[in-house]
């Protein structure tokens, strides 16, 4: 019983183990899965379908965000055509039930497993119900040789117990098949498989009842005396052993009666009758010792049903009458008392409060530690959930220190380059990042960059971030040849397998940037330009426009002035036509554009229009951000010194300078001398007055520019 319930603590945490698995950004993703998950199992116990359909429906849709065949997805798919076959859908749950085995089918995973063996047995139930015995039998075998193959399997004999209670509700349904059909000698040789094998994996009282129930009925129908004396000696040894503490009591058979309805209720989602039977259970249990199991097991109960229902303070304020009379009990043993603690952790964790759940988390940790080698324990729930309670308390160090070990872990079960640590090697990537550690990040980077190769990049945004931040942590650490290398290889994979995708517009884009940093401005112009369509479709204009405007910038570096100015003129026709376009940005493109045109003729009218535009938007900007913003603010300074540039582009020297005057001015007596901004005017100033012929002015001007501090910031 104690490796059983092991088994529980890691299947359960296994579901934040492939987090790894999930390529994209793991907890955003799954947290809305699980929302959706949960109000869709509310509704569906409350017997709310039209709910619970809109529910299940977005959580299928969240998982198909994750790998093309994941668990969470094989999920989804079970419980909408759960619904769906409550309300007599029939068709549309045989195509969710085929799709989930076809997608369980490509996984080896004993989570799978039991989700496939759902499927199979959904379809077998209702193909039952329609009449279709043949087809029913069929899907019946199928899931018992599977189920049965997986049972004996030495891979998972610590999960027995799990795929155990799926071969009895088998054994169960192929018996009633066998009954129907008159074959009694089958049906009662399966009948008494199905109670066996649902009494040994510890089946739910509900599943034994109802297979004994069934059992009973035969035997009754045949006048097998013998035999119904056997099921009652048997069905009556389990019944003393589970109520042993006070026999003969008669709230004791009361309170078996209520317990079993309310877990057989719960078990289904049906929150509301669960609660009344277990309500009646709690009040036959009131007269039990503090230290009976079974009043901590009835009130876990309606805790459950509470948390189900969105009671949260009512299931915190019985989660946690659970733990004290679990503590108080001299014969809990640290696996059950972790459980408890568990479930006040993780409603205090759900609803993001991480400062109540943290202490919980780390007392589970410990007590598990009782129980589990290294390996295992950090592998487990609190283990994960510690990790992102750190995180969000800013615990920077624990953080670290939790996630290394769990890459220990990973690395001892898995294999080093397995697909389990890209989840924790990303956490642990961007934390030494923010940590100033660039080198380490730069490795966990590549670690995790390694590990996607194998399994194929993914399509999802938390690719598209770890590419963005490797580049600019190797172009930081001026490590730009190896990015290069790697960036390579990485669009000729995405280029082979989906050629119009946005990671690999992504890609692109950081790969070209590294080629403009080394100097290779063609190829930087070959490899950006390819992004563009790519940017454009689905729109992202914003991106379109920065890769646009990098392009511009390579065909200029290598003379190509024709070419630049077409792409000078696509930016500034996309930014008009971004909806909500920030004004700035509208004025700087048309800036950028006059500037290409004048450079390649001195009296280009268009050049003339365009810079007239661009100082009109500046103007106007400016007129709004000086009322609301300090004028020694690095956005006022800006505006000031891209006005004077328009003016000074277009001739307009002592228009220009009167506006680098003005600003100097709103600084004085104390120049914000250590600014960038600041330094970008007066080297604005001294150029107007340069090329307006006064040299004397501007060498003094000059003479402030070297008096300046080396190192001017940008605050």
């Amino acid at each position: 019983m104690k490796q059983a319930i092991r088994t529980v603590y890691l299947l359960t945490s296994v579901v934040f183990l492939c987090g790894g698995c999930v390529e994209q950004d793991y907890w955003y993703h799954l947290r809305y899965w699980e929302w959706y998950s949960t109000s869709g199992e509310k509704a569906f116990g409350q017997r709310n379908y039209a709910g619970a359909e809109v529910s299940y429906k977005s959580a299928l849709k969240e998982s198909r965000s994750f790998r093309s065949s994941n668990w969470y997805q094989i999920v989804s798919l079970n419980r909408l055509a759960e619904v769906y076959k409550t309300l007599g859908r029939n068709k549309e749950a045989e195509l969710l039930y085929s799709e989930a085995i076809a997608a369980g089918n490509q996984l080896n995973d004993v989570r799978m497993t039991l989700e496939m063996c759902r499927s199979l047995f959904g379809l077998a139930e209702m193909y039952k119900a329609e009449g279709k015995k043949g087809e029913a039998e069929s899907f019946y075998e199928k899931a018992l040789a599977f189920e049965q193959q997986t049972w004996k399997s030495g891979n998972w004999q610590g999960s027995r117990h799990l795929i155990g209670r799926v071969v009895a509700k088998t054994l169960l349904g192929l018996a009633g098949i066998y009954r129907d059909r008159g074959d009694s000698e089958q049906a009662i040789n399966l009948f008494q498989k199905a109670l066996s094998v649902a009494i040994a994996s510890a089946a739910p009282d509900n599943l034994i009842d109802r297979i004994s129930e069934e059992y009973r009925q035969l035997l009754s129908a045949l006048h097998r005396d013998a035999d119904l004396d056997r099921l009652s000696a048997t069905i009556g040894a389990l019944a003393s052993m589970s109520i042993s503490d006070s026999v003969g009591r008669s709230d004791d058979a009361a309170w078996a009666k209520y317990y079993r309805a309310g877990i057989n209720a719960l078990s289904r989602r049906h929150f509301d009758t669960a609660e009344d039977n277990l309500g009646e259970a709690l009040n036959q249990a009131r007269s039990f010792s503090p230290a009976d199991s079974r009043l901590a097991k009835t009130l876990e109960g309606l805790a459950t049903c509470a948390r189900h229902k969105g009671d949260y303070s009512r299931a915190a304020t019985i989660y946690l009458k659970v733990l004290q009379l679990r503590k108080g009990a001299p014969d809990t043993r640290n696996i059950d008392l972790a459980l408890s603690v568990q479930h006040v952790a993780d409603l205090y964790f759900d609803q993001k409060e991480f400062r109540a759940a943290k202490p919980y988390y780390e007392e589970e940790l410990r007590l598990l530690s009782k129980e589990y080698g290294a390996d295992d324990l950090y592998l487990t729930k609190p283990a994960y959930c510690l990790q992102e309670i750190y995180l969000e308390l800013k615990e920077s160090a624990k953080v670290e220190t939790l996630c290394k070990r769990q890459l220990q872990a990973i690395t001892s079960k898995y294999g080093q380059d397995s697909i389990h640590a890209s989840s924790t090697l990303r956490k642990l990537a961007y934390l030494l990042k923010e940590r100033g550690r660039l080198a380490e990040s730069e490795d966990c980077f590549e670690h995790l960059l390694s590990i996607q190769k194998k399994s194929g990049y993914p399509r999802d945004e938390g690719f598209v971030h770890d590419v963005e931040n490797y580049v600019e942590i190797c172009t930081r650490l001026n490590h730009t040849l190896e990015a290069a290398d790697r960036l390579k290889g990485v669009v000729a994979a995405l280029s082979k397998r989906d050629a119009e995708s946005q990671p690999l517009a992504v890609v692109l884009r950081a790969y070209g940037k590294i080629c403009y940093k080394q100097g290779k401005f063609e190829e930087s112009e070959r490899i950006l330009s390819r992004s563009i369509p790519l940017f454009l479709q689905p729109p992202d204009k914003p991106g379109a426009l920065e890769v646009i405007d990098l392009c511009a910038d390579s065909a200029g570096k290598q003379g190509k002035s024709e070419v630049q100015i077409q792409y000078s003129r696509q930016a500034s026709a996309l930014v008009e036509k971004m909806e909500g376009a920030e004004p700035v940005a509208v004025a700087t493109s048309l800036l950028q554009l006059a500037q290409t045109e004048l450079t390649l003729d001195a009296r280009s009218a268009e050049g003339a229009i365009l810079l007239n535009r661009a100082a009109a938007i500046y103007e106007k900007v400016l007129a709004s951000e000086r009322d609301g913003k300090d004028a020694r603010s690095d956005e006022v300074i800006d505006l000031y010194q891209r006005i004077a540039e328009t003016y000074h582009w277009a001739g307009k020297f002592e228009k220009a300078r009167q506006i680098c005057e003005t600003e100097l001015r709103n600084l004085e007596p104390n120049p914000p001398r250590d600014r960038k901004s600041y330094r970008t005017l007066l080297v604005r100033y001294a150029a107007v007055l340069n090329q307006s012929g006064h040299q004397a002015e501007a060498a003094a001007v000059q003479n402030r520019l070297n008096s300046l501090p080396s190192k001017a910031s940008r605050t």
